[in-house]
């Protein structure tokens, strides 16, 4: 009986530390999946300054979003985004609609660059995207049809978009 209640304390003490570890490396963990998944679907480097994720306010931060340009193009970014604030109502996780109580786009700034040969910089990524984005759609809409029920709807009670910026090149 005595090592029966050892073993559960080990492994209690090792989920605590296990959930511990987790909640700590959330911020990188997400910040880590922008980047990798991000370059993956615009075949061109994503990277993000920083994530801050608050799951018991429901809250969360992105600061720094850059999507680079396709190699052949003058600018170094595409589109770049000081911040994006999220602040979702915890009561409304689960139900639908999804409440989204505030959604803030800071500084958000679009640099479209027209190519010698034609098409632009903003063309190039999103045929990158839609391209790679094609299984997984498939498999999206493969899930969708065997399971029952409404499509998620989502209510954005505030929302603010300010200091946009939008240059063309040739």
């Amino acid at each position: 009986m005595k090592k029966a209640l050892i073993a559960i304390g080990v492994v209690l003490v090792l989920v605590i530390l296990g959930v511990t570890w987790f909640l700590g490396s959330l911020d990188g963990i997400v910040k880590k999946q922008i980047e990798v998944v991000g370059t993956e679907l615009t075949g061109t480097n994503v990277s993000v300054g920083g994530v801050n994720i608050e799951l018991a306010g429901g809250s969360g931060r992105i600061t720094g979003l850059t999507v680079a340009n396709p190699k052949g193009y003058q600018a170094d970014h595409a589109f770049k985004m000081k911040l994006l604030h999220l602040d979702i109502d915890l009561p409304s996780v689960g139900n639908n609609p999804l409440i989204i109580k505030e959604l803030v786009i800071d500084a958000p700034a679009v640099n479209m660059e027209m190519h010698q040969k034609g098409g632009s910089n903003l063309k190039e990524i999103s045929d990158n995207v839609s391209a790679n984005t094609a299984a997984a759609d498939k498999q999206a809409t493969k899930a969708q049809q065997e399971t029952e029920g409404e499509p998620l709807r989502i209510v954005i009670r505030n929302l603010v978009v300010r200091d946009v910026g939008y240059s063309v090149h040739s």
